[in-house]
């Protein structure tokens, strides 16, 4: 009989630890300070906040399903298309979204790739991001600390 590993649990309050991750050229204004995830019956739901100094934080949610269909959000009052999947594994979730920027009358497009994997016993949580625009390409891993 074949039993499924129990996927692991990415639920929680999660910190952004400076010190620890890697903000690349972008620098750690663009990593999310804080991030609340839930994580039950298949699907991701992620409130994202990010600290921004002359306005009010910048805060989005959206809702995954991790069997890799199609999310439809928006990110920076762009369409934003995401999908999600759970590793065969069942130890880390991959994210990949592309953002056509409405504004951008060429057709510009922004895609991110993510890889969610918890550390230290699910104490940590790490997300390596590489991203693709017009202003370039990407690099960083941010280490979250569970709170």
């Amino acid at each position: 009989m074949h039993i499924d590993p129990k996927p692991a649990d990415f639920s929680g309050d999660w910190v952004i630890d400076e010190d620890r991750s890697s903000f690349g050229n972008m620098g750690a204004g663009f990593a999310p300070a804080r991030i609340e995830v839930v994580q039950k019956e298949g699907k991701l739901s992620v409130k994202t906040t990010r600290i921004t100094e002359m306005t009010d934080d910048q805060v989005t949610e959206e809702t995954l399903s991790l069997d890799g269909s199609e999310s439809k959000s928006q990110f920076m009052n762009s369409p934003r298309v995401t999908r999600a999947h759970l590793s065969d594994a069942r130890a880390e979730i991959a994210i990949n979204s592309t953002v056509s920027f409405a504004w951008a009358g060429n057709g510009a497009k922004m895609t991110v790739n993510e890889t969610w994997r918890l550390l230290d016993g699910g104490r940590r949580l790490s997300i390596k991001r590489s991203s693709s625009s017009p202003r370039g390409n990407q690099e960083m891993t941010m280490i979250f600390d569970k709170r």
